[in-house]
């Protein structure tokens, strides 16, 4: 009965407090059979690149949109290649091992393979028109991240600045990037640990934040403002019992400093009961805010004997205060990773519950891109139309190669009301529309930008 009762409350909680989104598909795909999934990347197809690992073996698979899979790639080389992180970039795919990095056409071919100056490799990911490969660092002193170019050639060393494991990394403006680090002793739950937020532009560290005593850090940015999470340490009981829950806030970009933080613990049960929420990451949300992927305690065990490990997949949004806008939770076993935004808006959240799965969402409030045509010659943006507007219209744009592409809306002041797009879109024609029935009369202004390209327009809305 008494687990019958939690059930209902966290039924009730999750209707009341904030709304549980649905899948587009009934059930999720299976996306990559190894027991420890490490990676997921999108191309511009929605093809999923997942990577995992085993005791002695490697694998990287690319998933359909429809999650038919295409290929599989497997590394049986001994356990020291047994971990392998993979992303996208510019038609290929890069694959980090633990000493070796390769490059991989779509169709899963080994194109090329270098091996590397030391073993023990974090983390890769995309820099601008390079990739950067993350240390996993366990002395005092600091050792290099490498950034090679697509053809595998190393072209800088940056000093990592961080002692432990590589978390996350978000690319910036004009140079600048963002990493995080996770340094723990020991395993567990009951260990020290810390994480650092560090951001540097170019060679040089501009600031570094440290949080004592968490796990699992994340950053990412939405509308101009960063925000963390991170797993916390929280004491319950009386008798110094420990448990863990999400913390998140916002970033000061200038200086590092931490503006606001919130802690959210599991709702459905008591505030004495030894439960745990994982933060395993954290994404931007298109209309604003952020999202956070991770996994929490069933509801509905037995209060007497809680099985801490059996977690089910959670993500919840939250805006830009950090109120919560909606949930979606998995009834089995297992953790979300991460979300990754594909064609059309869509949200894809990957993760692992006895191999990889994906899951696809349309998430509200954020607004498709429409590709028109797939040969442009410049990167232009077009007036609006209609131009007055009330209470939406649409904005034209084109870009010539496939690149990172923001379109954001400014008032009359400069201030940024709204980000339509931002994300890597393909070559083409684009079209999206502004929804301006929650803005007040008057002239917006609207910006398009890639790297150094940028171009501006004039809207009014007239009401």
């Amino acid at each position: 009965m008494k687990a019958l009762n939690l059930l209902i409350l966290f039924i009730l909680f999750s209707c009341m407090t904030f709304g549980q989104i649905n899948p587009l598909f009934n059930n999720e795909f299976m996306a990559l059979s190894s027991p420890l999934v490490l990676s997921a990347s999108i191309d511009n197809e929605d093809n999923i690149v997942m990577s995992g690992s085993s005791e002695n073996s490697s694998q990287i698979q690319m998933t359909k949109p429809n999650g038919e899979i295409a290929w599989i790639l497997t590394v049986n080389q001994g356990a020291s290649y047994g971990a392998v992180y993979a992303t996208v970039f510019n038609e290929y795919i890069y694959a980090l091992y633990a000493d070796s990095l390769r490059k991989i056409s779509f169709s899963g071919t080994i194109i090329k393979t270098i091996h590397l100056p030391r073993n023990g490799w974090g983390k890769i990911y995309v820099k601008g028109d390079n990739i950067i490969l993350l240390p996993s660092i366990s002395t005092t002193a600091h050792e290099a991240a490498y950034i090679y170019n697509s053809n595998l050639d190393l072209v800088e060393l940056i000093d990592s600045a961080y002692i432990g494991k590589p978390g996350g990394f978000w690319e910036g403006n004009n140079g600048e990037f963002y990493i995080t680090s996770l340094r723990q002793d020991g395993v567990g739950i009951n260990t020290n640990s810390a994480v650092d937020f560090l951001k540097y532009n170019g060679q040089e560290l501009i600031w570094r934040t440290q949080i004592p005593d968490v796990l699992t850090p994340g950053i990412t940015f939405s509308n101009g403002r960063i925000y963390f999470s991170v797993t916390d340490h929280v004491p319950y009981g009386n008798e110094g019992g420990v448990k863990l829950g999400w913390t998140y806030g916002e970033l000061d970009n200038e200086t590092g400093t931490i503006l606001w933080k919130n802690t959210w613990l599991i709702p459905w049960y008591p505030a004495d009961i030894p439960v745990d929420a994982w933060a395993n990451g954290i994404v931007a949300n298109k209309p604003g805010g952020f999202i956070i992927t991770g996994s929490a305690t069933k509801p509905g065990l037995d209060t007497f004997n809680i099985d801490r490990n059996n977690r089910w997949p959670l993500s919840i949004a939250f805006d830009e205060n950090g109120d919560s806008l909606w949930s979606t939770i998995i009834e089995r076993r297992g953790d979300i990773k991460g979300g990754l935004w594909g064609k059309n808006n869509h949200l894809f959240l990957w993760g692992q519950s006895n191999g990889g799965f994906v899951q696809v969402y349309a998430i509200p409030g954020v607004t498709s891109v429409e590709t028109i045509n797939e040969t442009p010659q410049s990167f232009s943006l077009s007036q609006n139309y209609p131009n007055p507007f009330n209470p939406s219209t649409s904005i034209r744009f084109s870009n010539y190669t496939p690149e990172n592409v923001t379109l954001k809306v400014y008032d009359l002041i400069g201030r940024e009301v709204a980000t339509l797009v931002n994300e890597f879109l393909g070559a083409g024609t684009h079209e999206v529309k502004f929804d301006g029935q929650n803005f007040a009369s008057g002239t917006y202004f609207y910006s398009l930008s890639s790297g150094e390209k940028k171009e501006f327009k004039k809207m009014v809305l007239l009401k």
